[in-house]
C-alpha cells in the first residue's frame, strides 16, 4: 500500500510511503513502545518510512520519508 501525508493511498504512478501488513511482518519493535506507536496504525499496517512508487506493474522504492 503507499499513502500520502493525510493517509489517503495514492493512484499508480504517484509517490508515497509504502506501508506494508502480513504474517511475515514484524509484530513491533523490542521494548521499544514508542517506536511501536510511531511506526504501526491502529489496523496493523507498519510504516515503512520508505518512498515508493507503483508503475508498470511493480512498486520502486524511491526515497526515504523525511522526519521533521
Amino acid at each position: 500500500r503507499i499513502v500520502d501525508d493525510d493517509e489517503k493511498d495514492v493512484e499508480p504512478g504517484a509517490s508515497g510511503e509504502v506501508w506494508v501488513r502480513g504474517p511475515v511482518v514484524t509484530k513491533g519493535y523490542w521494548r521499544n513502545e514508542k517506536a511501536n506507536k510511531e511506526s504501526f496504525t491502529t489496523d496493523g499496517w507498519f510504516r515503512t518510512g520508505d518512498i515508493g512508487v507503483f508503475r508498470d506493474g511493480y512498486f520502486f522504492i524511491v526515497d526515504r520519508k523525511k522526519v521533521t
